[in-house]
Order: C-alpha cells, then sequence, then structure tokens
C-alpha cells in the first residue's frame, strides 16, 4: 500500500492510521516549509517516474507472465 509508494520524509509524510493530529501537522509542516514541500514534490515525482512508469509495471508483468509460463511448460 501507501508505505510502498511514499518514502517517508523523501517523497512524503506518513501519519498513523486514524490519527487526526497527526496527519494535521504534517499538513502544516508542509504548508510551512516551501523549500520542504518541493523536495518532497520533486522526489515523489521521480520516485513514480522510475519505478511506476507503465513501461516498468508492463515489463513486470511481461517477466511475471514469462515466468508462469515458463514453470507450466515445464511440468
Amino acid at each position: 500500500g501507501i508505505p510502498d509508494v511514499v518514502i517517508n520524509r523523501k517523497t512524503g509524510l506518513l501519519v498513523g492510521q486514524k490519527n487526526p493530529a497527526q496527519l494535521a501537522a504534517a499538513i502544516v509542516s508542509v504548508l510551512k516549509n516551501r523549500r520542504f514541500s518541493k523536495k518532497l514534490a520533486e522526489a515523489a515525482k521521480k520516485h513514480i517516474a522510475e519505478k511506476y512508469s507503465w513501461g516498468r509495471v508492463a515489463g513486470s508483468f511481461r517477466s511475471l507472465f514469462s515466468l508462469v509460463l515458463s514453470k507450466k511448460h515445464s511440468q
């Protein structure tokens, strides 16, 4: 889920589940610190482009399908 995509304090901020005080504090910290929010946004965009681009995802599926098919044929 979310921790796989968001790297705390690198590509975003993670807060405790059902913790509105933590969520509010995280939002305020991003809104108050423009440099920090820009750094998070740039790192997040780069992370997503590298790890979750359509080409990357399609390649992962292709590898998985090839593995499954090769095991099926070897049985």
